[in-house]
């Protein structure tokens, strides 16, 4: 509680008598206001300085950036800036004048009109409550930078709680928390001016020096247009500085805490806005893919995490985004506080009911507090993207408990217990939306989740741009694709269901069509494709009709692994549980493993221990960076299918035994076999299970080291599957052209092998009853 000298007593009492003989004290509060006078100078100062730093600047100032350029950013801040100074002014002296609940409503009432006070009232009030919403969801989003397996609804609910506890206890308690929320903003705003001068300068990890480059390269892009897209960006990101306007009515001495106040508008203004603004524009490109409006949408898209994490100062990253979480919560509130207060002025003056101006003895206006918070924290849940009821058990699990190793015995791999040992394998759809998924994908996908799959493998996302099989293929090289997966993995969730994300790089198989187009086509620039940038092991083309790759130097490779490790960053992050690296059907982990395709006489060619260092290193890589309960899979080419020519230099089944050692020594706990399509002169022999006998050999070799194997390739029964896993070739199966044909697969083959399983409680009537498991025949 603030202490104050007698000097004050004295002088505030001297302030209330002058008060008394110009007439302002009955309008002080109107009438009868029921709000008390317990806040003090430090309260609302601190208030004026910090109120209004939330999303705009820290998320926000990224969307300026894209539409107008550096120059046009900062320009626009001062502008916004400038303006906001100016109306501050007026306000302070309003405020010292008449110090109101509702302040602008009541103002508005008294100099302009009742129509226009009423009018703007009740839109400030809309305002408010809909900013509380905004908020408590901009917390969930800050949240997932850390966090997504948490569900949107719980955080939610939580928050509001918190940010309804904020605002229930006496006011002080809400300007308490307030100041010690300014003064951390405050505080962090010094760290991130001289970090951004010492990463500028090239004093970061990164070494990069920058300075003024983005100010010469672009300083204005999309000429006036892209200024003015900058102005709402910036005016929007200062929106709250009024604040200090509404707080006025609830200081003990506001003829003197006031002016203070508005004098600290000044340095927010600098400190946050312009300094702020300038420290991004020399520390992030315009141009950079990650920044919010360029289809990112969590706080990694904030243009000061950008600057860290490029810099290479990933502590500096978590800690800004705890000051934007920090200043989220504490814009929800400040809304909040605005809400309720806006409505007891509007009650004031006749413009809404009179109970509503009612507050009991410690200030609080209960009337009007609560529909605010229930109205703003009611609308934050429209943001949960949908409902479905939460299936468990889990559609595919079995009734009863059935014998270890069948195939509807669950599967444990690490931390994650898979209900059955049917898995979905990656299948390439050429849906994507520059390298993000669409509504494809939350349909193809998240039908294989409710009809019973234990595990779906999305297609394989590139790690690079150029990594690509064709430009319509799924990407996970920046976190804007990422962002697109959630919908997806949230909805494969609520199905009790598992999913994970095969990761990889298409080499010399990259830049083609869909094969539907043409199977034997490839994608010029024209057609949005990457001849020139098509990479491999060795500068030697997949067929006659595919480009020829540019032989990867060492220092593209170290960058490769760079780029890899940023991607299972992302894959783990989003939520996905588990990964898989795809080391298999001729893409460029692949071309490097086999000496057909690898031609190479530094450290990743020429031996066998050259051949696999790239796939080795890329294992070892991945499970450093993923948590230690998280299981990693690696999809293993076992074959070249090129054994009917022993001339020819090739990838064959011993190898591939003695790679699966290596690997599972490396961490890799679960080995999905296939083979084939890294040399057009292979011939196959396919029929059922017809890939069976290669799992086995690669079972057999990892016997011992806790890691699992699955087999794939012509197991298109039920009958069949359980013959493989009975028969000791592998430990689970995966299906792809199957399930294609038949996304009821899980359903059809448990009827086939009499077994009782749960469906999705939608799919109920299907089976006979209402009931969540198919009826026994027994």
């Amino acid at each position: 509680m603030e202490v104050k000298s007698q000097e004050d007593v004295e002088v505030g009492r001297r302030e209330h008598e002058s008060d008394h003989k110009i007439g302002i004290v009955e309008v002080d509060h109107g009438a009868d206001s029921q709000l008390q006078r317990r806040l003090g100078n430090r309260h609302i100062t601190m208030i004026g300085i910090g109120s209004s730093i939330g999303m705009g600047l820290w998320l926000g100032s990224g969307k300026g950036l894209i539409a107008g350029g550096p120059a046009a950013l900062f320009i626009g801040f001062i502008i916004a800036s400038s303006m906001v100074w100016a109306v501050s002014q007026s306000i302070g002296e309003m405020a010292v004048m008449y110090p109101l609940p509702s302040a602008f409503v009541q103002w508005t009432n008294k100099f302009v009109d009742p129509a226009a006070g009423f009018a703007l009232g009740w839109c400030y009030w809309f305002n408010y409550w809909i900013a509380v919403a905004n908020e408590i969801q901009g917390i969930v989003t800050v949240l997932s930078f850390w966090n997504t397996s948490v569900p949107k609804l719980a955080w939610i609910s939580i928050f509001w709680v918190v940010i309804a506890l904020i605002n229930v206890g006496a006011v002080t308690v809400f300007a308490e928390v307030e100041v010690i929320m300014a003064a951390i903003k405050f505080g962090w705003i010094f760290v991130v001016i001289i970090a951004s001068i010492v990463i500028s300068a090239g004093g970061a990890p990164n070494h990069e020096v920058v300075g003024f480059r983005y100010w010469s390269e672009a300083p204005f892009l999309n000429g006036f247009k892209g200024f003015l897209t900058v102005m709402p960006v910036c005016i929007f990101a200062l929106s709250g500085s009024e604040t200090t306007g509404l707080v006025a009515a609830e200081l003990d001495n506001p003829r003197k805490a006031v002016p203070n106040a508005v004098r600290s508008i000044a340095l927010r203004l600098a400190m946050f806005y312009l300094m702020g603004s300038l420290m991004i524009t020399i520390t992030v490109s315009p141009k950079e893919p990650s920044l919010f409006g360029n289809g990112a949408h969590a706080t990694d898209a904030s243009p000061f995490v950008i600057a860290f994490r490029n810099a290479g100062l990933e502590p500096l990253a978590h800690m800004m985004n705890a000051v934007i979480f920090l200043s989220v919560l504490s814009s929800g509130s400040i809304n909040a506080y605005a809400g309720s207060r806006t409505l007891v002025g509007l009650a004031e003056i006749s413009m809404a009911p009179s109970w509503m101006k009612k507050a009991d003895k410690w200030g609080r206006p209960w009337f009007t507090l609560v529909p605010t918070l229930l109205i703003g924290g009611g609308l934050s849940y429209l943001n949960v993207p949908y409902f479905t009821p939460l299936q468990h058990p889990a559609a595919g699990t079995a009734r009863d408990p059935q014998p270890e190793g069948t195939l509807f015995s669950p599967l444990t791999l690490r931390g994650l217990t898979l209900h059955n040992r049917v898995l979905v394998s990656p299948m390439c759809q050429y849906s994507a939306d520059e390298g993000r998924m669409t509504a494809w994908h939350t349909t193809h996908l998240g039908g294989f989740a409710t009809r019973g799959a234990g595990l779906v493998l999305t297609e394989v996302q590139s790690v690079t741009p150029e990594g690509r099989i064709s430009p319509e293929d799924l990407g996970i090289w920046d976190d804007s694709q990422a962002e697109a997966a959630r919908e997806v993995i949230d909805f494969v969730h609520s199905q009790g269901a598992f999913i994970g994300a095969q990761i990889g790089h298409a080499g010399r198989k990259a830049s083609t069509i869909a094969p539907w187009v043409d199977r034997k086509a490839v994608a010029g620039e024209k057609g949005r494709g990457w001849p020139k940038t098509v990479i491999g092991p060795s500068a030697e083309a997949y067929t006659e009709a595919t480009y020829v790759p540019k032989e990867m130097t060492l220092d593209e490779i170290e960058t490769f692994k760079t780029q890899w490790v940023e991607a299972v960053k992302r894959v783990v992050k989003i939520g996905y549980d588990t990964l898989e690296i795809h080391a298999a059907h001729g893409y460029l982990i692949n071309q490097f493993l086999s000496p057909t395709s690898n031609h190479r006489t530094d450290k990743y060619g020429g031996s066998f221990e050259n051949r696999v260092r790239l796939l080795v290193e890329l294992t070892e890589l991945t499970r450093a960076n993923v948590p230690e309960d998280y299981p990693v899979l690696v999809r293993l080419a076992a074959t070249d299918y090129l054994e009917h020519d022993p001339s020819i230099p090739q990838w064959e089944i011993t190898q591939a035994t003695r790679l699966a050692k290596i690997l599972a020594d490396k961490g890799a706990d679960f080995l999905d076999v296939s083979a084939g399509a890294n040399d057009a002169r292979m011939k196959v022999e396919a029929g059922p299970k017809y890939q069976a006998h290669l799992a086995a050999a690669v079972k057999k070799a990892v016997a011992g080291t806790g890691t699992y194997v699955g087999s794939v390739g012509g197991i298109a029964t039920g009958k069949e599957a359980s013959e493989v896993l009975a028969d000791g070739q592998a430990d689970a199966v995966l299906v792809g052209r199957a399930f294609l044909k038949n996304p009821n697969l899980v359903w059809s083959w448990a009827d086939e092998l009499d077994i009782d399983i749960y469906v999705a409680s939608q799919y109920g009537w299907a089976f006979g009853n209402t009931r969540t498991h198919r009826p026994s025949k027994h």
